[in-house]
């Protein structure tokens, strides 16, 4: 198994725990709305969560948010914490990955639940990689 092997398998081993355990939980009031927005991506994720995969981490910030919006505060933040484990490449992945998302609900929630800033949780080659395309955006929209 080379590294990044190794480094997919250790994400899916710490995702996979607070994964079966939101699982656990929604199977009981399993509804179709929970099941399309909670349960569906748990199953989905606990077979394959790569982060190396747009269709994964976009699927993991989803539920994210969905348990955020159904006031399931702690996984939700445990989900947002998993991803400081990882480094992703924002160049490849861009704004569809949904993982640079991920940080702003990881302190709102901070915020809510513990009365922390984490602010500075923001990786710092995603901030220059944000700030780059809003200067070349604001660059290429202006007439000269």
């Amino acid at each position: 198994m080379n590294k990044i092997q190794q480094e997919m398998k250790l994400f899916h081993d710490k995702i996979e725990p607070i994964l079966e355990k939101i699982l656990e939980q929604y199977n009981k009031k399993n509804t179709k709305k929970t099941y399309n927005t909670i349960t569906k991506p748990c199953k989905k994720l606990i077979q394959k969560c790569s982060y190396k995969s747009i269709s994964d981490t976009s699927s993991l910030c989803f539920l994210a948010y969905w348990l955020y919006i159904y006031g399931d505060k702690e996984p939700a933040l445990e989900i947002c914490e998993v991803a400081h484990e990882v480094e992703f490449s924002f160049e490849f992945w861009g704004w569809n990955s949904g993982i640079q998302n991920i940080y702003g609900l990881e302190i709102r929630i901070a915020r809510e639940l513990l009365g922390e800033n984490r602010r500075n949780n923001i990786p710092l080659n995603l901030l220059e990689y944000c700030f780059s395309k809003r200067l070349k955006k604001n660059l290429d929209t202006r007439r000269f």
